[in-house]
């Protein structure tokens, strides 16, 4: 009887967490975030780009609370399982060939073979930069992009991604752009100021 019990208690807790946990579609949330990349990379600026970074830099820190609530707040999420589960996908979110950029990916190494050029060489009375040569080399003239996985909303219609531009000695920018969707379209609303962005 004591075993039945057991048994029974076990199914009742089996039950109770299932219900608790919540599962969220991956394979949904990489199509909403090909058709936003869709609309980003059709700027002039993105096409003119001919490479792109396969691990964005943008990075978030477990206890960097100060990111999550400023993000939570400016995408309205209630569900803190959904906004975990939208940090998990940007922390693993990598540029893969399947996206069909059309654009050279720039992996781990040669992008810190890029980082380590960063030091100037004067020739000539001439300032020569290793960056530049580097980009000419790797076939980026116009430098490359690094662009994050867009974190969504819980309806999808409102996302953060965050882009940076890198085009040689002090050449480029980065910026966290709010997207929201209207009438089956991406737009750029806003674009959000952190005091961390991390390296």
């Amino acid at each position: 009887m004591r075993r039945e019990k057991l048994y029974i208690l076990s199914i009742i807790i089996i039950f109770m967490y299932a219900c608790d946990s919540k599962e969220f579609n991956k394979d949904f949330d990489k199509q909403k975030s090909i058709e936003l990349f869709d609309e980003i990379f059709k700027q002039e600026d993105m096409q003119r780009m001919t490479c792109i970074f396969e691990k964005p830099n943008w990075r978030v820190f477990e206890n960097s609370e100060y990111f999550r609530s400023s993000v939570r707040e400016e995408l309205k999420i209630k569900d803190t399982s959904f906004f975990n589960f939208q940090i998990k996908l940007l922390d693993q979110f990598i540029i893969t060939d399947e996206f069909d950029f059309s654009k050279k990916i720039i992996d781990k190494e040669a992008y810190q073979d890029f980082l380590n050029t960063g030091n100037y060489r004067i020739i000539k009375d001439t300032t020569m930069y290793n960056r530049f040569d580097w980009l000419i080399d790797n076939n980026c003239p116009h430098g490359f992009i690094n662009i994050s996985k867009p974190l969504f909303n819980e309806d999808y219609n409102k996302a953060i991604v965050h882009l940076e531009f890198d085009c040689g000695p002090l050449c480029g920018f980065e910026k966290s752009i709010v997207f929201v969707l209207k009438n089956k379209k991406w737009s750029a609303e806003d674009v959000m100021e952190f005091d961390l962005v991390i390296y």
